[in-house]
């Protein structure tokens, strides 16, 4: 029996936009006996017709899966991919082919520095986000709302924006947790694998997503986020990668218009 869900979303956050992408790819994974769902946004809600389960329950089937290294001999290289097996889902956003002896490089979106890996910074996610639904603190009308604080994340959500120039010193170099939402964070790591934003190409640090209207499947929904199905009612939106001492992060988006 399929369900509808509407998620309160903010659509000047790139990694609530994401996270909403990642959504429609999880749900879209785990539907069968030929259901379709299909997601699109209005205003400051996104709504996910013929989901195969409700948003917390689509929360708790993403815990109980555990991220497997999808390179045997790469498991402790931060940018090792990830295995997602029960949604056969593969994550590496992260990398691109390197040049010359670089066997990868990383992408303008890995933003995390140190000695964290994406598979230390998913399992944080995933056990933080399993924590919270087991004591219930997750709310079923408004799930990006959670804020935790994290000492690892992949840097998509601005909520947990911090300056480190007023502040002294970089919070993620002292290993300090930063009031974030893993909610947003850990979908947004699964929406950006297909849902990938649009580089401008006058400001290397600029890029844009596509807020749709109408409603897709996911498939469809991943070009309709990059401007290629025609929609009048869509809303554009540019946000840019800021550097916060070693570590990089998304900035507030803006609406544009054309």
């Amino acid at each position: 029996m399929s369900t509808s869900i509407r998620i309160p979303v903010n659509l000047h956050n790139p990694g609530e936009f994401l996270a909403c992408c990642g959504v429609l790819e999880i749900t879209s994974r785990a539907t069968s006996g030929g259901v379709t769902p299909c997601g699109r946004f209005d205003q400051s809600v996104f709504e996910l017709h013929d989901a195969p389960v409700s948003i917390l329950d689509m929360l708790r089937k993403l815990t109980d899966a555990e991220p497997m290294s999808g390179d045997a001999d790469e498991s402790r290289n931060a940018l090792a991919t990830l295995a997602i097996l029960p949604f056969r889902l593969c994550l590496d956003w992260w990398r691109e082919p390197g040049r010359g002896k670089e066997r990868w490089a990383k992408t303008r979106f890995k933003l995390w520095a140190g000695r964290q890996t994406s598979n230390t910074i998913y399992t944080t996610l995933r056990t933080t986000l399993a924590q919270s639904l087991a004591a219930e603190k997750v709310r079923a009308d408004g799930p990006f709302a959670l804020r935790s604080p994290l000492t690892s994340r992949f840097e998509f959500d601005p909520g947990a924006a911090w300056n480190a120039l007023d502040a002294g010193f970089s919070p993620n170099d002292q290993g300090y947790g930063v009031q974030s939402s893993p909610v947003v964070e850990l979908l947004a790591a699964i929406g950006i694998q297909r849902f990938r934003p649009i580089p401008v190409s006058s400001d290397r640090d600029a890029f844009e997503f596509v807020a749709w209207s109408q409603p897709l499947p996911t498939c469809v929904a991943a070009g309709a986020a990059s401007g290629c199905v025609p929609d009048p009612a869509a809303r554009r939106f540019r946000f840019r990668i800021a550097s916060r001492g070693s570590y990089g992060c998304f900035t507030t988006a803006t609406e544009i218009t054309r």
